[in-house]
This record gives structure tokens, C-alpha cells and sequence, in this order.
């Protein structure tokens, strides 16, 4: 696979991960098959997954504006659900949403 653009590179070496995925053969046997060195292999097997995976990450964007004690910060999720949190608790808010 020498002389070959990376794009080329990814392109074959995810068709061989998804030959794997589609087959009983072992990632020894897939490997030995195309002469790959199987860290090699499970390297591709990552950035394969990780390119094919969804995410349930949700940005949040705050609407910040010059901050006082009697102020907000508007957090808006997603499916229109939103919450006003006092701007001197907004931090403690927002690692509470993170651990759960």
C-alpha cells in the first residue's frame, strides 16, 4: 500500500475493517490476509468506529449577557426545554448536568 494519499489509505483500510465486521475470520486472519501488523489493525478498527459512531452530545450555548447577582443565564436543550439559573449558581448548574 505504498505511494497511496491518505485519503486513499483510510478509504482501503476501513473496507478491510468492514470485510472483518462482515466475516468469521479473526483480526490474526485479516491481518495475515492483507500483511498488516494487527496494531496496525486496531488502529484503523478505532477511527472506523469512531467516524461511524453517532454522538448524544448536546452543545449547549448560554445566552450570556454583563453579569450581576440578579441576572440569568437562559440554558436552552434540546426538544425546547430550557432553564433560567441565577448567573452566581450557572457553574454549579452546569457541572451538576455533566456528572448526571
Amino acid at each position: 500500500m505504498a505511494n497511496i494519499t491518505n485519503s486513499e489509505r483510510k478509504t482501503q483500510m476501513f473496507l478491510i475493517v468492514e470485510e472483518w465486521q462482515s466475516s468469521s475470520a479473526t483480526k490474526k486472519d485479516v491481518c495475515s490476509k492483507y500483511n498488516l501488523n494487527i496494531s496496525c489493525f486496531y488502529y484503523w478498527l478505532k477511527k472506523y468506529r469512531i467516524s461511524t459512531s453517532s454522538s448524544d452530545f448536546i452543545e449547549l450555548k448560554p445566552k450570556i449577557q454583563t453579569l450581576s447577582k440578579a441576572q440569568t443565564i437562559k440554558f436552552t436543550f434540546f426538544g425546547e426545554v430550557s432553564a433560567d439559573v441565577p448567573s452566581d449558581i450557572a457553574i454549579n448548574f452546569m457541572h451538576q448536568l455533566i456528572v448526571k
